[in-house]
């Protein structure tokens, strides 16, 4: 994963981050792949004056609420395992989703990246296959005069059960909309809208968050 960094980010439209200090950036997708495979793509970029040591820190503390997985609602991360370079988080969120996230830390002068992904395959919580989702989630930390850039890159699916991924009804329910009455042909179009709507409601909400951060900091 680390090493695919530049390449994940230039992909799915960043720009050099030092290039680009100070212009924030955002977006969010859901596609619609063959199988009925659902992904969710979220972009941001932005600029701290939290240090980076700090920054590193709070994110490795509160993964899963900087990573939304309960969306706005901040929910306690419990790291089971740390070592210098990687820690193991798990929790269940509060739509039954069983995360397990083993995020990885890469230093070097000026940069840290941040290699975050599910763990499927894991004896110690078996029930961890029962429901969730995959993700794989980039966190780039560049030093800059004054400060931070961020960028992050989040890689999700719909959730997945023991008999494989659920329906796009099932999934649109999580989500608050109720697809029953809705004609085949046009789900796919109203759940993307749906989805995009909430993520765009949810982004003033974060800018807040992150100013208090950096006003605390």
């Amino acid at each position: 994963m680390y090493h695919n960094t530049d390449r994940m980010f230039h992909q799915h439209g960043f720009g050099h981050p030092l290039a680009t200090v100070g212009a924030d950036f955002h977006s969010h997708a859901v596609l619609f792949a063959d199988h009925g495979i659902i992904e969710y793509v979220f972009c941001r970029q932005f600029a701290s004056n939290m240090d980076m040591a700090s920054y590193v820190a709070l994110t490795r503390d509160h993964l899963c609420t900087i990573l939304l997985v309960n969306h706005l609602q901040s929910r306690e991360t419990p790291t089971i395992t740390k070592s210098d370079s990687i820690s193991q988080h798990q929790m269940i969120s509060h739509h039954g989703d069983h995360v397990n996230l083993v995020c990885g830390e890469f230093w070097t002068a000026d940069r840290c990246v941040l290699a975050i992904q599910q763990i499927h395959d894991d004896e110690a919580w078996a029930e961890s296959r029962e429901e969730y989702r995959n993700r794989t989630i980039w966190i780039d930390i560049h030093n800059v005069p004054n400060g931070i850039v961020v960028r992050i890159l989040s890689l999700a699916s719909q959730k997945n059960v023991t008999q494989g991924q659920v329906s796009v009804d099932d999934e649109a329910l999580h989500w608050g909309l109720d697809l029953s009455d809705c004609p085949a042909a046009e789900k796919e179009a109203r759940f993307r809208w749906h989805t995009v709507d909430f993520f765009n409601a949810l982004l003033p909400q974060l800018n807040v968050r992150r100013v208090c951060a950096d006003e605390s900091s």
